[in-house]
């Protein structure tokens, strides 16, 4: 077997103890199943592999190392990080609610950036008698800035811990961060649209002159009025934009109502509930993808905002330095959204 087979064998085997697949996946290496239900130190094995791997390339014929010597290869870094990335990213996935009520917006760098706002007269108006049509003009307004930032932490996984072969302790405690990165990016979204931020025509995106605030309890009546409120809001040209509403963002106490309410009514909307909105608030919106209200900045090619890997270690101790890092940034886009609450 050569070091690539050997390695993603005994990487997929510890995915299978940990219960992050199966060995009936696809992706699976033929071998990893056997391995699995084996009594080895899959840890333990690989690092002595990486060791050996290390040692004889750079010093072929010479003997064999002890296991603790591979933890700081990047062999072993990088096996060990995918199967922590995928406990994180599994823990991550079912976590990101906040996601239902923004627009993706993919950034190629972490520079400061403007979205701007582009419009069009979209209304059909019937040919003149010389069979001449009117021009409606594509015009942009100046959109406001806004970056990627990023957090993060360094963790060290000790000798001891890497020793036991306990898979599903490491991948269960790398889990956390995925919960982690989902609750850092829920609360950029809420604390923006809470905030009630002012777009780049220099007006607040929730206002009485804006048509697009209530201040009443959610119940089947002023849930009702909203979705009027939402279809008669105006676009740039003045033409009533119709939009059906498609989610419903309410205060963290008041997912239950919500959600009985849009089931007896028979709606199909989505139900996203947060514990960082005021108490009280809920929010109405259209699908993001139709008419956007808060930008979620994402790196190209990323499809979640976290990335898990091998650091290497100054310090030279044994075991392994993983980094955690999240990439994570908001803006506000619009004000097409019913904002609720007392």
């Amino acid at each position: 077997m050569n070091p690539k087979d050997f390695i993603q064998s005994r990487r997929d085997a510890l995915m299978i103890r940990a219960g992050l697949l199966t060995a009936s996946d696809p992706i699976v290496h033929p071998e990893a199943g056997a391995l699995a239900a084996g009594g080895g130190n899959l840890v333990s094995e690989m690092a002595k592999f990486c060791a050996d791997v290390v040692r004889q390339t750079s010093a072929p014929g010479a003997a064999g190392l002890r296991p603790v010597a591979g933890y700081s290869t990047s062999d072993f870094g990088n096996a060990l990080s995918d199967v922590l990335r995928t406990a994180a990213f599994i823990r991550m996935a079912a976590s990101m609610q906040h996601e239902q009520m923004c627009t993706r917006l993919n950034v190629n760098n972490f520079m400061p950036r403007e979205f701007p706002m582009a419009s069009i007269d979209s209304s059909l108006a019937l040919v003149n008698e010389l069979g001449e049509f009117e021009e409606a003009g594509l015009s942009s307004t100046d959109g406001l800035s806004a970056r990627l930032k990023t957090y993060g932490r360094n963790v060290f996984i000790s000798r001891n811990v890497l020793l036991t072969d306990d898979i599903d302790l490491i991948a269960g405690a790398f889990a956390n961060f995925g919960g982690s990165v989902s609750r850092l990016e829920a609360k950029l979204v809420y604390g923006l649209i809470e905030s009630n931020p002012t777009l780049a025509d220099g007006e607040p995106t929730f206002d009485a002159l804006h048509g697009n605030v209530l201040a009443a309890a959610l119940d089947e009546s002023n849930l009702g009025v909203a979705m009027g409120m939402l279809r008669s809001l105006p676009d740039p040209f003045g033409e009533l934009s119709n939009f059906d509403a498609a989610v419903l963002t309410v205060e963290g106490r008041m997912e239950v109502a919500a959600r009985r309410l849009v089931k007896d009514a028979g709606l199909d909307l989505e139900v996203v509930a947060s514990p960082w909105l005021a108490v009280g608030r809920w929010y109405l919106q259209p699908s993001p993808d139709v008419a956007p209200v808060i930008g979620l900045l994402r790196l190209a090619g990323s499809k979640y905002p976290a990335q898990i890997g091998p650091k290497k270690d100054d310090r030279f101790r044994d075991g392994s330095l993983i980094a955690v890092r999240a990439d994570v940034g908001v803006v506000p886009l619009g004000r097409t959204a019913i904002r609720g609450g007392a």
